[in-house]
């Protein structure tokens, strides 16, 4: 039996990674991989048939971090992190003395730290067993910057010395430029399950549930309800959607978040009209695309790496609009499985849907060849297979397979 320690995100809550990571872990196991994984958040140990996720409380990570002074993490950590505050050393220090037990328990061949932020405990927990490290970013250096060059020694070491460099589009593999180096950078996408996201999933509860008539549009956003994911440009633009186009229904799911009072006020002044479903379970969202004929993903920043959302909407064989930012234009192709356009921009979004709401022909082609290039690119047992596969390589490479 191999290990793998992984630092990242796992759900709750949900979002790129977590998701990832949830969908990731039994394709691990099921190729012989016993899965431990260092995830943020603090509601305790959870586990399953080969694969272990840690939340520890803020105590129990108080009392791991003490124990790391003892152990000498402490000058060897913040070497690592020279610019940084007593909370973040003492996450870390944290983070470090729990790696340290489950290797020193458990074979670990690989060590997979996803998110550039987390790099120093990686770095030190690779160098000190030796273990081989593979880093995943998302685009955090163009929206963490400043906080990088304070850690810039454990980044260079960390990218120097890890044997895989990994991102979901080329966009973010190009990020490392940021911050003056040159890395090569293997761009492997996230996938979806497009055996739940299909053309065959029934939508019809959905549109029972909210009341859409068969001969109604629905179009629909999902994420959290903050302004990263575009949210604003959206609540924006939907008052001149229900104007220009009378036929049109909203309905906006995901997490709550900064924007959720926002949401709740322009559901209250378009009753009927525009639907709220909030921290909707991943169960529900194949049926939420089946029901929906436009989808909406207007992300904002160039920290963007991609859009899970477009990618499920394109296995959902629906038409996208989607933000011409970051990696989404490597996903959404233009006019062909949906529609780019600015972002921050909600008279280009109102146009957008307007366009498509009038132009059923065109919608169902960007939806057909979007499920064609979901399949062929995002399908998540491909991708998948792929991940486990370099980290099966890597355990037989360092001569402990």
């Amino acid at each position: 039996m191999r290990s793998i320690l992984i630092l990242g995100s796992y759900p709750p809550p949900y979002g790129g990674v977590p998701r990832h990571l949830e969908e990731l872990t039994p394709s691990l196991v099921r190729g012989g991989w016993d899965v431990h994984i260092l995830a943020t958040g603090h509601s305790g140990v959870q586990s399953g048939a080969g694969f272990t996720v840690y939340k520890e409380s803020q105590a129990q990570k108080a009392l791991r971090a003490l124990g790391g002074i003892f152990r000498g993490d402490w000058g060897r950590l913040s070497r690592l992190l020279i610019e940084d505050g007593l909370t973040t050393r003492m996450q870390w220090l944290a983070w470090a003395s729990l790696g340290r037990n489950i290797i020193r328990s458990h074979p670990v061949k690989v060590i997979s730290v996803y998110n550039l932020l987390r790099l120093p405990v990686g770095v030190l927990l690779s160098e000190e067993f030796q273990v081989p490290l593979v880093i995943s970013n998302f685009g955090e250096a163009y929206s963490h910057r400043a906080v990088l060059e304070r850690r810039i020694d454990a980044v260079r070491r960390g990218t120097a010395g890890a044997a895989k460099r990994l991102s979901i589009s080329q966009h973010c593999a190009c990020s490392y430029q940021q911050l003056g180096l040159t890395s090569e950078v293997d761009v492997i996408a996230y996938g979806v399950d497009t055996a739940l996201f299909s053309p065959s999933a029934d939508g019809s509860p959905i549109r029972t549930r909210f009341g859409i008539a068969p001969d109604e549009l629905m179009v629909l956003y999902v994420g959290r309800m903050i302004r990263d994911m575009g949210l604003d440009t959206v609540l924006a633009a939907v008052p001149e959607v229900l104007r220009t186009t009378p036929r049109v229904r909203v309905v906006l799911a995901g997490g709550k978040g900064n924007l959720s009072s926002e949401v709740a006020h322009l559901v209250a002044t378009h009753p009927g009209r525009v639907n709220v479903a909030s921290d909707v379970p991943t169960t529900d969202l194949p049926r939420l695309y089946a029901a929906a004929d436009i989808v909406v993903a207007p992300t904002q920043g160039a920290r963007a790496c991609g859009s899970l959302a477009s990618i499920e909407a394109m296995a959902s064989g629906k038409a996208v609009i989607a933000a011409r930012v970051g990696g989404i234009p490597e996903i959404v192709q233009d006019r062909v499985t949906g529609l780019l356009i600015a972002p921050n921009d909600p008279r280009a979004l109102a146009a957008a849907i307007a366009g498509l709401a009038n132009d059923g022909a065109g919608r169902r082609q960007m939806g057909m060849r979007g499920r064609e290039r979901a399949l062929s690119t995002y399908d998540v047992r491909v991708q998948n297979a792929r991940l486990v596969r370099l980290f099966d390589d890597l355990a037989t490479r360092s001569g402990s397979g």
